[in-house]
Parts: C-alpha cells; sequence; structure tokens
C-alpha cells in the first residue's frame, strides 16, 4: 500500500479559511463564528490574501504581525486572536500539504500589558446601595447586580431568562445569550453551548435573591398592564414591553449609573473583574479559591 504523498500548497489562505470556519461553526456559538469573521476580513485578508501558501514563511508572519502593530490601533489580544485564527488555519494546511507548520510558533508576538480595573469593596458597596440614594434609577440595575455578584458576562446577563433562576436552591444556569449573530452586526438570542453533559449553573447570595423577586414583582405588573403586545421572551432584563435590551443601552445605563454615584470610571465589562472583590470584601470568600475564571468556579464560604 503506497501512502499518498502530501501535496505543495498552491492555493491562497482563503481557501483553506473556508472550510476551517465550516468545521468550526459546527462547535463554537454563532457570536464567536461572527466575530472570527470580521477578524479575518479586517485584520488578516488585508496583509495576508495576496501570497499563496507555499510562500508563507516566518518572515512573512513576522512582518503581518508588525504590520498590525505599527498600522493598527489594535489591542495585544486583539492582535493575538487574529494570529491565532491564522495559525490554526496553517496547522489545519500542514496536515494535508507540505507546509512547515513549526515556523508559526517562531513568531513574536506583542504581550498584553493591559491593567485590570476594578472597584475595592467600598465602591461596590456604595453600588449596591443604589437603589436607597437614586431616584430614577435604570430599570436595567438589575442585571448590573447579578453581574457584580455572579461575574458573568453581559451578554450572558441580557440572555438570563425567570426559568434559569432557582430560588429556592438559590441559583442561576446560563442557557442562552444575547449576542451578534451575523456580519451585520445584528444581535438575537442564541443557545448557549453545552459543556458535556450540563449547562453552567451558579450559586447566588441571599441578597441577589431579594433583588430578583422585587423585580419580578415589577415584570408581573408591566406584562398585565401591556396585556397581549408583551413580548414574552421571559428575559429578567427587558424593557417595559419584555423586548431584550441592546448592550449599548445596557452599557449606557450603566454609566449613567456609575457617574451618578460619583463611583471611579469602570467600562461595563469590568464588572466581571470586581466580582473578586465582591466576594472576598462584601461575602468573605477565602481569597485562595477564588480562580482566575469566576464563571466556573465552586466557592466556599469561611
Amino acid at each position: 500500500m503506497k501512502l499518498r504523498k502530501k501535496r505543495k500548497t498552491t492555493f491562497d489562505l482563503n481557501k483553506y479559511a473556508e472550510k476551517w470556519f465550516e468545521d468550526k461553526t459546527i462547535r463554537l456559538r454563532p457570536s464567536t463564528i461572527v466575530n472570527y469573521r470580521e477578524q479575518f476580513k479586517y485584520n488578516i485578508i488585508p496583509y495576508l490574501g495576496k501570497f499563496k501558501i507555499k510562500e508563507i514563511n516566518e518572515a512573512v508572519l513576522q512582518e503581518y504581525v508588525n504590520r498590525l502593530v505599527r498600522e493598527r490601533n489594535l489591542s495585544a489580544v486583539t492582535i493575538r486572536t487574529a494570529y491565532g485564527i491564522v495559525a490554526e488555519i496553517l496547522k489545519k494546511v500542514s496536515k494535508q500539504s507540505t507546509f512547515n507548520y513549526n515556523i508559526v510558533n517562531d513568531v513574536s508576538r506583542p504581550v498584553d500589558n493591559k491593567i485590570v480595573r476594578s472597584w475595592d469593596e467600598e465602591d461596590i458597596r456604595a453600588f449596591l446601595n443604589a437603589r436607597n440614594v437614586l431616584l430614577n434609577l435604570t430599570r436595567h440595575y438589575i442585571g448590573l447586580e447579578i453581574q457584580i455578584q455572579t461575574g458573568i458576562r453581559m451578554g450572558e446577563v441580557l440572555g438570563l431568562r425567570w426559568r434559569d433562576v432557582n430560588f429556592e436552591a438559590k441559583t442561576i444556569t446560563i442557557r442562552q445569550t444575547l449576542a451578534k449573530i451575523n456580519e451585520k452586526g445584528s444581535y438575537g438570542l442564541v443557545p448557549e453551548v453545552k459543556a458535556l453533559t450540563s449547562y453552567r449553573t451558579i450559586s447566588i447570595p441571599e441578597m441577589l435573591c431579594e433583588s430578583l423577586k422585587n423585580h419580578k414583582a415589577m415584570i408581573e405588573k408591566e406584562k398585565r398592564i401591556v396585556g397581549n403586545d408583551y413580548k414574552n421572551y421571559d428575559l429578567i432584563v427587558c424593557s417595559k414591553t419584555g423586548n431584550w435590551v441592546h448592550p449599548n443601552n445596557y452599557r449606557r445605563a450603566f454609566n449613567v449609573t456609575r457617574d451618578a454615584l460619583n463611583l471611579p470610571k469602570l467600562r461595563c465589562h469590568d464588572l466581571r473583574h470586581t466580582h473578586a472583590t465582591f466576594l472576598i470584601g462584601i461575602l468573605k470568600f477565602n481569597p485562595r479559591i477564588v480562580r482566575k475564571d469566576w464563571g466556573t468556579h465552586e466557592l466556599q464560604q469561611h
């Protein structure tokens, strides 16, 4: 039996990329695929699209990374993500051809030195006391409470439904997210990818349970007022008619609340990092068991 010889690569990166995207679509969220396609369109093809695979070497890849650093106002994380896509496509190529994949690992990439911002314990207490001091508090404040007290992402909190809350067990389960669903940037509710045999379930403190119960009572009242026109998506964070909330509007609600309380500038995304301070400073968790990935840990109070 003769072994089939690996062929030389005369195709360009785009041809192999389409097959790579096709395979990834089976395993990744639609929003992730959309983000990867945007990376490919804007941060890869303009620089590597003219090269045949056989022309790509270490020097070409290093110059590609250097140009991203020089010519684009991109974060180190974005550049590393773009290069990671290129690397994965080339790895696929190497399994079918004579392309030397080892050169991929020899390319220097920028290091992420970004400072992680978060509030301290006093700031968190002030934010969680907003209901008692702000007259015109945003209806989306409940989502911000959830983020600080659970560490889940914005898209996850915007997709959270009442059926995902177990008041008796004091848990929430992530079963869907609000995410980009196409390259035009449109948003929609997307089922969460199941990890092995279960979805991600997170414990919530008693103080959040009480806030959720009060918010649910408000939602039920709005349902009765709106009647048949209410969009019953079962969402916790929603408009007065039950529709999902656009991330830009949610971020704006956070910024207005933060500024009204005269708290340090922080992005809505940074609430995920602030969650660690909440666990240690407010709930008195043992710092040793507060892991870097807040969304997946098991915690014990001491």
